[in-house]
C-alpha cells in the first residue's frame, strides 16, 4: 500500500475485515437457506483464496425472483438451464474479482447482464468478424482475458468460446460442474500461490 498514510492503511485494513466478515455471514446464510453446495463451495474458496487481507471483495446481488427469471425467459424465448436459474435466485449476477470473472444477471440495464452480453451488436463485437457464437449458446459470463462463457441452452453444458479456434471448449456439464471444475479449482490454486 505504497503512498498511503498510516491512517489510510488502517482504514483499508478495517474495510477488508468488514468485507471478510460480510462474506462469512453470506456463507452461513447460504448454508442455512439450503443453497446448492457448489455455490457455497465457491464462496468458501473465495473466502480462503487470500489470507493477507488484500483480497478484493466479491460482489453479490439480491437474488432474482422466479417471476423475474420467467419474464426474462419469455422475453428472450428461451429456458435457462436449471443450475444457472438456481444461481440467479441466489445472486442476480456476481463479480468475483479474484477469479477475474463476471457472471451476468438478468437486470436489463446492468453493464454485465444477460441482456447486454447477448445483444446482437455485443455478440458481433465479441467475435470481431469471426465465426459467430452458436445461436443456442447464451453468454452468461466473461473472464479477464475477454473470454466468453456460454450456456448451451439445449444441453445446459457450460463452454468457453475460443476465438482463435472458432469453437466451444467444454468447461462443465452444467453450471455447478463449471463452478466446481473451473472456478473453485482456480480459486484454490490462487490460495496456494499466496
Amino acid at each position: 500500500m505504497a503512498g498511503l498514510t498510516p491512517e489510510q492503511i488502517r482504514e483499508c485494513e478495517m474495510r477488508q475485515r468488514r468485507e471478510n466478515e460480510k462474506l462469512k455471514g453470506i456463507i452461513e446464510k447460504a448454508k442455512a437457506d439450503g443453497v446448492h453446495k457448489s455455490i457455497i463451495r465457491t464462496l468458501e474458496a473465495y473466502d480462503n483464496c487470500s489470507t493477507d487481507d488484500k483480497r478484493s471483495p466479491i460482489e453479490l446481488y439480491d437474488g432474482a425472483t422466479e417471476e423475474e427469471i420467467v419474464a426474462f425467459e419469455k422475453e428472450w424465448n428461451i429456458r435457462l438451464p436449471e443450475e444457472f436459474r438456481e444461481f440467479l435466485k441466489f445472486s442476480n449476477g456476481a463479480r468475483l474479482h479474484e477469479a477475474v470473472l463476471d457472471i451476468c444477471g438478468i437486470n436489463e440495464y446492468d453493464y454485465y447482464s444477460l441482456h447486454a452480453e447477448n445483444h446482437p451488436e455485443t455478440r458481433a463485437e465479441l467475435i470481431g468478424g469471426g465465426i459467430p457464437i452458436p445461436d443456442n449458446h447464451l453468454i452468461i459470463a466473461t473472464d479477464c482475458g475477454g473470454g466468453v462463457i456460454c450456456a448451451d441452452l439445449d444441453t445446459g453444458e457450460i463452454v468457453k468460446w475460443d476465438y482463435d479456434l472458432c469453437k466451444c471448449i467444454h468447461l462443465g456439464n452444467d453450471f455447478f460442474d463449471y463452478l466446481e471444475d473451473d472456478v473453485i479449482s482456480f480459486l484454490e490454486e490462487e490460495g496456494l500461490d499466496e
